[in-house]
């Protein structure tokens, strides 16, 4: 829980420093500011800018220049009247009263809702604008049929993948979505696709976002974060939207639901809750593939959570704008979920001290787990000089998990070994986090402070046993039997304060220099019990495998950047000094005191060019450095599961990675041509990796029993580790714009060293992959999508004892859908996947069909169908994964040939 002393500190030193740094302002003469559209969030050149006096006589007037910016000289003090205006928005007006040089910063102008008389004929939009750090997408390019969700429109993006429930467009993870460049349901991006409709879009913009404190000061630091931002039509600002809908499916399955929005200017509110137990999101529906080359197959074809599930949940989300000042986003939610799970797993193992080695699994899970959650954030600007915010979130959250698991590990075909396990955990966690910061311009251009505080608590409390009888075939040990308990407590606090200051160099550079400092304190107590049969009880402390140990960690960072901006290029090298001290006191397994210090440089460079109209070149350059983390600190041994146990290291050094990359993306406004280009490389120093110990019945770390056939697995630092990628994609118009194709070529390679019984091993992998997709584009009536993807890998082995392995793996989809003008809807969705078998590892495919009629009525409000989920009974999550020591096939049965009658009914009214 919050505790009130620190809370009260922490506030005493947030206003120490705003009364601290509060600058008196100077006289000048001069205004100044910059005007975007709200919507799109770009500049608007040529607005009109006018400053009248109280008496609305106009004293100065001026437009803005090509990015959006104006400035009026030679003003005298007093109180005036500013308008900014442009044709089709909304106008802007703001009393002042100048007794100072004044940045007004943005101001931002809002489309006006057309009138009948506002009607005007327009040109086709280009379907993809590439504008700065925006790639633009025009949603009359990418027709959807009536009453579709906005998932539907970005699943015909060029470069779009919906993947458990994330949504990733040319390889980047969108971490929020916008509506009019403002909140909706925070970050939670499943919600937004599913409840926003598709009619409401204008234009959708994947945005390279700044961050908050360079929109602010104006230096770029060259981070950016994945931002979907939705345009709504401008007669679609204002007014409401919703559904409900249920499911039934026979014998006893079912899902209702429903959500409603409000939009009213800066005003939004939504709603929405869910119940389903029809086996966990929507079985057998198939994920939008994209066209990038360089992404993994998705081999797994099932929505939400890997099993059987019911899942409730519900939420709300409220955020307005008062008088331009102060910005209030707060959001709600609940969720339940409860799983069944049957799982299997083949594994082949790659190394030569493993040569002959397979491992099968059967395990069994229930799970259940609840949670709470809100958070609430208020940013405040009392003037253009002035920025606070504040933003604090708190959940709770409820897990339960019982697992029966068996193992076997083969050697030539004969069992080595067996074990039968079975855990139980139960536990209570809550969580809560806040910041606060306050940002300050001064009277000299481009000079600014800014001031963060964070601070966070978590706590976790519960009760899990251990059951477990493994027998082995060789060696002096032929079984060992474990039955513990344990009650767990995990508790962290983090606290920490940056401040950072910025100065304008020239006309279109500055410099930045900051200080950060991070303090986290960790503790862990887990007590292993072992159950003594003289006593009946659970009695007999295990100090091998309990751990009770507190962790400081403090972090400082001195960091500077300098940055440049031009029209067609923007650099932004920066350097940052990092120092970390871990001081580790440890009662069990055995009693530790360490003090680790790790420092180095790390720098870091972005550089974005933009040579001609809808082209843009980004390349970064960077260099991190990782810590390891308190578990991995501590020489705990692990024994969830015996035959393959893990210990920590205190001995662990900071790993450092190296990351280059370059994007190009390209689109031609004539064709609608729209193309991607990239390469990434990755190089790791001090990489944390395993060390492993396959027994042999004479290699057992000391103090530990390894039985023949067993693993022991601890990390450590190990250089030399690397990646790269490279892949091309394209797409555009074909059959005179009736169709889109696009098409994709892809490369990846890895290098994985590690030890095993005290050999340095490696593995190379590398894989070639292919793209090709077709999307209609001619009616809003029918939509036809088919995807492509086949891929070969090669896995190589350091060891030439060892046999090397190769597969080739396929996934294609043919997707269609048929609105008719009588409102009936019918649809189909086939799926294959197939991958080789490689060595003793089987090969595995799946055919899945789904089909659905539907039913619209009441102007195509309400809807009633019937839809057939895996006609052909094939579905399940089935995965290849591929690591330095094995090949692995896993497989998660799901449920089957589920039929579904389905009622739901939308709503909305715009104006």
């Amino acid at each position: 829980m919050v505790n009130t002393p620190y809370m009260r500190l922490t506030i005493s030193i947030f206003f120490f420093f705003l009364v601290t740094f509060w600058c008196q302002a100077q006289q000048t003469y001069s205004l100044k500011g910059t005007v975007y559209d709200s919507a799109s969030r770009e500049s608007l050149p040529f607005a009109n800018v006018v400053l009248k006096t109280p008496k609305d006589s106009v004293l100065k007037a001026t437009v803005t220049d090509s990015l959006g910016r104006f400035k009026l000289d030679q003003l005298t003090k007093g109180d005036y009247l500013l308008q900014v205006s442009f044709i089709g928005f909304t106008p802007y007006e703001k009393s002042i009263e100048l007794n100072d040089q004044l940045d007004m910063g943005a101001i931002w102008l809002s489309e006006k809702p057309m009138g009948l008389a506002d009607v005007t004929i327009e040109a086709e939009a280009e379907p993809v604008v590439v504008k700065e750090d925006t790639l633009e997408f025009n949603a009359r390019s990418y027709p959807v049929p009536e009453g579709a969700e906005l998932e539907e429109l970005l699943k015909k993006l060029p470069g779009a993948e919906i993947k458990d429930g994330a949504l990733i467009i040319n390889g980047k993870r969108i971490e929020k979505v916008l509506v009019d460049g403002k909140p909706f349901f925070s970050t939670q991006i499943n919600v937004a696709m599913k409840d926003l409709p598709a009619d409401l879009v204008k234009k959708i913009q994947v945005i390279d976002e700044k961050s908050e404190e360079a929109q602010f000061t104006g230096h770029d630091d060259g981070k950016r974060t994945p931002v979907l931002n939705v345009v709504s039509k401008p007669e679609k600002k204002k007014g409401y939207f919703g559904s409900l809908s249920s499911t039934y499916s026979p014998p006893g399955r079912a899902s209702t639901g429903g959500n409603a929005g409000i939009f009213k200017g800066d005003t939004r509110f939504g709603i929405n809750a869910r119940y389903n137990n029809l086996g966990g999101g929507s079985p057998g529906a198939v994920m939008a593939m994209s066209d990038m080359g360089s992404e993994s197959i998705p081999v797994s074809i099932s929505e939400g959570s890997s099993g059987i599930s019911t899942d409730k949940s519900a939420g709300a989300s409220y955020s307005t704008s008062i008088k331009n000042k102060l910005d209030i986003n707060s959001t709600f939610s609940w969720s339940n979920s409860e799983t069944v799970s049957s799982s299997s797993i083949s594994r082949k193992y790659l190394q030569a001290v493993d040569k002959g080695r397979t491992y099968e699994q059967q395990s069994e899970r229930e799970n259940s787990r609840s949670r709470y959650s809100g958070n609430i954030k208020l940013r405040y600007k009392p003037n253009d000089n002035n920025h606070f915010s504040f933003s604090q979130y708190v959940s709770q959250s409820q897990a339960f998990t019982n697992s029966d698991l068996e193992g076997i590990t083969f050697q030539e075909g004969k069992v080595l070994n067996t074990t039968e396990n079975r855990n139980y955990s139960n536990s209570i966690s809550t969580a809560w986090r806040g910041q606060a910061s306050w940002r300050h311009k001064f009277s000299k251009e481009g000079r600014t402070l800014s001031i963060a505080l964070n601070f966070s608590e978590n706590t976790s409390e519960g009760q899990d046993s251990v059951r477990s009888v493994n027998t082995f075939t060789d060696g002096a040990i032929t079984e060992q039997r474990f039955d513990q308990v344990s009650s767990p407590t995990d508790r962290s606090r983090n606290s920490g304060i940056s401040v950072t200051v910025t100065e304008k160099t020239g006309e279109k550079s500055s410099l930045r220099f900051g200080y950060q400092y991070t303090h986290s304190l960790s503790q862990t107590e887990r007590l292993l019990l072992d159950y003594t049969p003289s006593s009946g009880g659970y009695d007999e402390l295990d100090p091998l495998r309990s751990s009770d140990f507190s962790l400081v960690q403090t972090v400082q960072e001195f960091n500077s950047g300098y940055s440049v901006n031009t029209k067609k290029l923007r650099i932004s090298p920066n350097l940052s000094y990092e120092t970390i001290l871990i001081n580790n006191d440890q009662t069990y397994p055995r009693e530790v005191q360490t003090n680790k210090r790790f420092s180095g440089l790390i720098p870091r460079l972005s550089i974005i060019s933009y040579p001609k109209e809808g082209k843009q070149i980004r390349v970064n350059l960077s260099r991190s450095m990782k810590a390891p983390r308190a578990t991995q600190l501590q020489d705990v041994l692990d024994n969830s599961n015996p035959l393959f146990l893990r210990q920590g290291n205190p001995d662990l050094k900071a790993g450092f990675s190296n990351h280059f990359s370059v994007n190009l993306h390209n689109v031609n406004s004539e064709t609608g041509a729209y193309s991607s280009m990239r390469f990434a490389s990755s190089l790791w120093e001090n990489a944390i990796t395993n060390y492993t110990i396959v027994g042999d019945g004479s290699n057992a770390p000391e103090g530990l029993d390894l039985p023949i056939g067993a693993r022991y697995t601890r990390p450590v630092n190990i250089s030399g580790a690397k990646s790269l990628s490279a892949d091309y994609s394209k797409n555009h118009k074909v059959l005179k714009g009736k169709m889109r194709m696009g098409y994709g070529l892809g490369l990846s390679h890895s290098y994985s060293p590690q030890f095993i019984n005290e050999s340095l091993q490696s593995v190379r992998t590398t894989s070639y992959n292919v793209s090709m997709n077709f999307t209609s584009n001619f009616s809003k009536e029918v939509t036809l999508q088919m995807t492509a993807l086949p891929r070969y890998s090669r896995v190589r082995n350091s060891n030439p004892e060892q046999d090397n392995s190769s597969y080739f793996s396929w996934s294609g989809q043919f997707r269609a859908h048929w609105n008719s003008k009588k409102g009936y809807v019918l649809s189909t969705n086939v799926a294959y996947t197939y991958n080789s078998g490689v060595n003793e590892l089987g090969s595995f495919s799946r055919f899945i069909w789904n089909a659905s009629v539907k039913r619209q009525l009441f102007k195509k409000k309400l809807s009633v169908g019937v839809t057939a989920n895996d006609i052909l009974r094939q579905l399940s999550d089935q995965n290849r994964n591929v690591s330095s020591e094995y090949i692995q096939n896993s497989s998660t049965e799901l449920l089957r040939q589920v039929f579904r009658f389905s009622l739901s009914y939308r709503f909305s009214k715009f104006g």
